[in-house]
């Protein structure tokens, strides 16, 4: 783009006398722009990016995060990078949108339609811009380059990229950029932990990067816009908004400037149709800027819900509209005595099972297998006689109680049971000569002859089978 000298001249001895004028200058003479330690907590003096924050907001390329903190560390967005330039060409409008994740309507919309019409921006992927991506170091050197080639500036300039160590890890799309960029020193790279200056071409740009890059962008020369004082090309009035044109007075390009509509300034406000759960009311009242009656709409009152039931959705109090659907019941099982129930409303479907009982027992009545439930009275016992080897037992189930009542023995037999003693292996004294045998108690054997004493342990039934016979006196 040919520049006209004496135009630049003019221009910039404008800015000069309007900055002295109307913009607080740095005490210390480093720069004529706003001093941003002054409007930033975060911004302080003697800050690496102290000047550069004082020429971005001075020139209203950039603003703070809030009304006190500019962020100077934080990660910039690719929207809020666009968005910046397109402010700076005037912010433009009736550009088409090439990209699927740009709604209509954002912050950033008519910035990335107007940056991706002209070139400025080509996304990240097919149909794809990413806006609330951080955007890298190469990206941000890569769309300054495009700006200057759709602003129709000398972008001839090349420095190569392996004059720093990671000079190789530029992307290849981003070489050119880089390249440019290296060349006009709108960017020196940065230190990595060993002191070593590097491009880091991937890594996010900070907000404070990026207002460097823009105010050693600016700082050419080729490339401020000289606003003239501009004109008002349309008046607001109280519901439309107004306009102002301001003209470059170096390269020609408009910013078109919106004016705020003034407002109603409203007295004798009516209502004449309340506002209803689906229908919006309206009132009128009379303006005094524009001097007639208007009608406004009143918002629809909201629906006063009544809370959805297992049968009925949610449903308003006032219009009887619905929303959503009944819950539906949520049975519990059916039970011995109780069909399925629901647990939130008590409603109930089927029958209940009824018991299933087990026959009574000695012990125990009737019992339902299911739940446990019983009727009538347990059978109770029917105990036989105890005997001589048997406790008392009952006749049904088995069951016992007490003692067995033990053996009777009369020479060896029970006289209950008539049981025969069961043999016991013991001494017993033999007498071969009378073919007697004894107990070792027994008086007899005290007075047997002592050539005549045979001791034998043995039972019973074996000595008697040898042909001895038991002693009379103590009946072995």
């Amino acid at each position: 783009m040919k520049r006209n000298s004496f135009l630049v001249f003019v221009s910039l001895l404008f800015l000069f006398v309007f900055i002295i004028n109307s913009v607080p200058i740095s005490v210390e003479g480093e720069s004529l722009y706003v001093s941003s330690t002054d409007v930033f907590s975060d911004v302080k003096p003697g800050s690496w990016f102290k000047n550069s924050v004082d020429y971005v907001y001075s020139n209203g390329l950039m603003n703070g995060t809030s009304a006190k903190k500019f962020e100077p560390n934080t990660k910039m967005s690719r929207a809020m990078l666009v968005t910046v330039l397109w402010r700076y060409e005037g912010s433009p409008s009736n550009y088409s949108n090439n990209f699927n994740d740009i709604p209509a309507g954002t912050w950033y919309t008519d910035a990335v339609c107007w940056a991706g019409e002209n070139g400025i921006v080509t996304g990240v992927a097919a149909g794809l811009f990413d806006p609330n991506g951080n955007i890298t170091r190469e990206q941000l050197v890569t769309i300054m380059y495009r700006y200057t080639q759709y602003m129709g500036c000398n972008d001839s300039a090349s420095t190569r990229v392996n004059v720093f160590p990671d000079g190789s890890k530029v992307s290849d799309w981003a070489k050119k950029g880089m390249e440019w960029a290296i060349a006009e020193s709108i960017i020196s790279g940065t230190k990595d932990l060993k002191g070593t200056t590097i491009l880091a071409p991937r890594d996010n740009a900070t907000r404070a990067e990026v207002a460097t890059v823009l105010m050693r962008y600016c700082s050419n020369g080729l490339y401020i816009h000289y606003w003239d004082e501009g004109r008002v090309n349309s008046e607001p009035t109280c519901t439309e908004k107004g306009e102002v044109v301001y003209v470059c007075m170096d390269c020609g390009i408009e910013k078109h400037v919106a004016l705020s509509a003034l407002g109603h300034i409203k007295t004798q406000r009516t209502v004449t149709k309340n506002p209803t759960c689906t229908t919006e009311g309206v009132a009128s009242f009379y303006c005094t800027r524009c001097e007639k009656w208007n009608d406004e709409p009143i918002a629809k009152s909201d629906h006063k819900w009544n809370a959805a039931t297992c049968t009925s959705p949610k449903t308003c109090s006032v219009c009887g509209k619905t929303s959503g659907s009944a819950l539906g019941h949520q049975y519990q099982a059916a039970t011995c005595t109780k069909p399925k129930t629901c647990k939130v409303c008590g409603a109930t479907t089927g029958n209940a099972l009824g018991h299933q009982y087990q026959a009574a027992t000695c012990t125990k009545p009737k019992t339902c297998k299911v739940c446990g439930a019983t009727t009538g009275s347990a059978l109770g016992h029917q105990y036989q006689a105890a005997t001589c080897t048997k406790p008392k037992t009952c006749k049904v189930c088995g069951a016992t109680t007490g003692s067995a009542l033990g053996h009777d023995w009369k020479n060896h037999v029970c006289s209950r049971c008539k049981a025969k003693e069961p043999a016991k292996v013991q001494k017993y004294i033999l007498n071969p000569n009378s073919m007697v045998f004894h107990e070792q108690n027994c008086p007899s054997v005290k007075r047997m002859n002592p050539e005549n004493k045979v001791e034998m342990t043995a039972t019973r039934d074996e000595i008697t089978a040898l042909g001895y016979k038991p002693c009379k006196n103590c009946n072995p």
